[in-house]
């Protein structure tokens, strides 16, 4: 309930006379904030009373306040916007009025109407389910499945988080969406979904996927899809871990994921900020004592170089490993996040017999955080956080053109700042090692040496891929 009139703060007494915001439909000016529109050059006028003369100090760009000078009684105040606000979040500032106390007034421009879509689809597993999809956004919305779509249908629109903006009194437009749907049961191939969201203001609107994983059944007869894992050892004390960072990030991109990351976080000088446990038996089990250094399938060493150069070296392991050790296993399945735990349900299927291990670690990404060398707002990505499996990996036996089903589940660790930048890494390992050409390179033996690699989103899911 807004209730409009008078309203004594310090010396000032301002009041409104209820005429609303031809855009919002609120009033212009509620306690001792004042709304504008997200227009250029539009102008919002408000009576304010003073008790004696004063002046407007405003040092804000986006919008200007006149006149400059207040006196005894009522004043008619023009705030005009300046610049449009780009963001789906209002944007607040403040100026002050001196009519003998400071008095604090706060201008609260509308953001743009939308959502954040930046996540567009979702992954779900095959069996029949209740999910839910979330965004955020300002603009209310119908979802709607698109013609013909007869498996997946929308339940309900729910609402949360809305904050407390700057002045302490307006909660944001800008909130999480839970789109919450029913799944049906698929025993069939990968099937999608497109779900349209219609703003309510007519305008507005987006579109998201649902895709459903199928049944994951091996073909045999075909050449199983290879990955590269390439493990770092680095701390947020090393100022020369950045360059290793980028290598690896330009690998994964320029093989299109086929070179896979994996982060190992250490402690230096007693100063990270948060460490993977068993960062120090890693290093052990590859023979080193510093950061940063790659080990890649766990037979190539790559020291520290230039991010393009070593970027390089780590494309060119990705495609000698294809070429020269193809994969005998291909990995698939679901992650899903179920209360505070996280469930990890894996499929490996093998051509041939043999023993193995299995990891199977809960990775994170786009950590913003402190790191030597790149500042406080560098991104870490690629973040072991957790193993669900022995951190050197479980035995795992495999029979020939077979597929063998394992489930693993932990609470959702304290580390972990968003659980949906999450994903699932598993990695297959058998005890021997390859020696190949690429220069720069050590080859070593180290009994491990990585068969295949994929990694799963949290609340998504992989299939078994193929080389052609």
């Amino acid at each position: 309930m807004i209730l409009c009139g008078a309203a004594a703060v310090g010396t000032a007494v301002f009041f409104t006379s209820c005429s609303d915001n031809k855009d919002s439909g609120r009033p212009a000016i509620i306690g001792q904030s004042i709304f504008v529109p997200n227009e250029m050059n539009a102008a919002v006028t408000v009576e304010l009373e003073f008790d004696g003369e004063g002046t407007v100090f405003n040092t804000n760009e986006w919008f200007s306040v006149e006149p400059f000078d207040v006196v005894p009684g009522t004043n008619s105040l023009t705030v005009k916007v300046m610049e449009l606000n780009t963001e789906l979040t209002e944007r607040v500032a403040g100026f002050m009025v001196n009519d003998g106390t400071n008095t604090q007034f706060y201008v609260i421009q509308d953001p743009v109407p939308g959502w954040d879509v930046s996540k567009k689809t979702a992954s779900v597993s095959g069996e029949e389910q209740s999910y839910t999809f979330s965004i955020k956004g300002n603009t209310d919305f119908d979802a709607v499945v698109a013609e013909g779509v007869d498996w997946l249908t929308i339940d309900s629109v729910t609402e949360s988080d809305s904050t407390l903006l700057a002045d302490n009194a307006t909660y944001s437009a800008y909130r999480t969406y839970n789109i919450n749907m029913s799944v049906a049961a698929n025993d069939g191939e990968v099937r999608t979904a497109e779900i349209t969201l219609n703003g309510v203001d007519g305008v507005t609107t987006a579109t998201i996927e649902v895709s459903q994983m199928g049944e994951l059944v091996a073909d045999f007869s075909r050449d199983f899809y290879r990955r590269t894992l390439g493990i770092r050892f680095t701390a947020t004390t090393c100022g020369y871990c950045p360059m290793m960072s980028e290598a690896m990030t330009l690998a994964y991109e320029e093989t299109g994921g086929r070179f896979l990351p994996f982060t190992i976080y250490g402690i230096m000088a007693g100063s990270d900020w948060w460490v993977y446990d068993y960062w120090l038996e890693w290093m052990n089990a590859f023979a080193t004592r510093y950061f940063p250094r790659g080990i890649v399938n766990g037979y190539a060493v790559v020291e520290n170089n230039n991010p393009s150069t070593n970027a390089a070296i780590f494309t060119q392991l990705t495609e000698e490993a294809r070429t020269n050790i193809p994969a005998n296993t291909v990995i698939g399945g679901t992650v899903s996040v179920s209360g505070s735990n996280v469930d990890a349900n894996i499929s490996v299927a093998s051509k041939e017999a043999g023993v193995y291990t299995i990891g199977v670690f809960l990775m994170e990404s786009h950590i913003v955080g402190q790191q030597s060398g790149a500042g406080a707002s560098y991104e870490h990505n690629f973040v072991v956080k957790d193993e669900f499996t022995h951190y050197m990996g479980d035995d795992l036996s495999l029979s020939t053109e077979s597929v063998q089903e394992l489930t693993y589940t932990m609470p959702i660790p304290s580390t972990v700042e968003d659980i949906n930048n999450c994903y699932v890494c598993v990695w297959i390992a058998k005890d021997d090692t390859f020696s190949g050409q690429v220069s720069g390179v050590l080859y070593a033996d180290y009994n491990m040496l990585i068969d295949n690699v994929v990694n799963i989103p949290v609340n998504g899911f992989a299939l078994f891929e193929y080389e052609n």
